[in-house]
């Protein structure tokens, strides 16, 4: 909806074998909501994803009109 930045995906489980004593890194699908302050609009927004990271800038401007979906740089 108009002011919330939504985030979501899923995360496959690793095929490695390695043994972990605690691995506190969720599988399957997530979504996350949030509200951004008043005033931001998409063109404010960047996204990249850089070695299983994903980073999200936003800067804050004047009027939204609703709904966006923002691209995502993939770094190699």
């Amino acid at each position: 909806s108009r002011g919330t930045l939504t985030i979501a995906g899923s995360r496959d489980a690793d095929e490695e074998s390695e043994d972990y004593l605690v691995q506190e890194r969720t599988y399957g699908q997530f979504r996350r909501d949030i509200t951004l302050p008043e005033g931001v609009d998409e063109e404010d927004i960047e996204a990249s994803f850089h070695e299983g990271v994903l980073e999200v800038a936003v800067r804050g401007s004047a009027g939204s009109t609703g709904p966006a979906r923002i691209a995502v740089r993939a770094e190699d």
